[in-house]
């Protein structure tokens, strides 16, 4: 067997064969061929390992998300925190995470509980056969939702007496 290249530009170089099969020589070329050619840019998911807080502290159970952990803090209230792996949306290049977080539904893996996936909508959540976390909030950190998260409402503001002095008599 012998391997020659034949007459071409070197990026589209081909290997002709002598004594080998024609699908070794559609394999070598196809090598060739995707070495030299530039791979195209596609939407890549991430797997980042985050931080569940389930906030039940209102009634409700309120799924918190955070990407640092919250234990540090001081102002953490004693609720229980596991690591989880959170597979955020594929996005196309350019596009931020951050663009797609608020929009997106957050599904957790029935076969692994410990794994959650951001989908594009409820029903994208469903179609997986995820189960669909709601409430929740998914942030940087701790005091980042309570600062945005007050499921009691907001506190009324205290309004300041004005003092009016009686006018000057005199």
């Amino acid at each position: 067997m012998s391997l020659e290249l034949s007459a071409g530009t070197p990026a589209k170089a081909r290997v002709r064969t002598r004594g080998i099969s024609r699908a070794a020589t559609l394999a070598l070329n196809a090598q060739g061929t995707a070495a030299t050619t530039p791979a195209p840019q596609v939407a890549v998911a991430e797997t980042e390992t985050n931080f569940l807080v389930l906030d039940n502290r209102f009634g409700t159970m309120i799924y918190v998300i955070l990407e640092s952990d919250p234990r540090v803090d001081g102002a953490f209230p004693a609720l229980a925190v596991r690591e989880i792996l959170l597979e955020r949306r594929a996005t196309s290049p350019g596009v931020s995470q951050q663009d797609t977080g608020a929009s997106a539904a957050i599904g957790r893996d029935p076969a692994h509980l410990h794994h959650f996936r951001e989908f594009g909508s409820d029903r994208a959540v469903a179609g997986a056969g995820f189960i669909l976390i709601e409430p929740r909030y998914v942030g940087p950190s701790w005091p980042a939702y309570v600062s945005a998260f007050r499921p009691d409402g907001d506190k009324p503001l205290k309004r300041h007496r004005e003092t009016s002095r009686p006018a000057s008599r005199g």
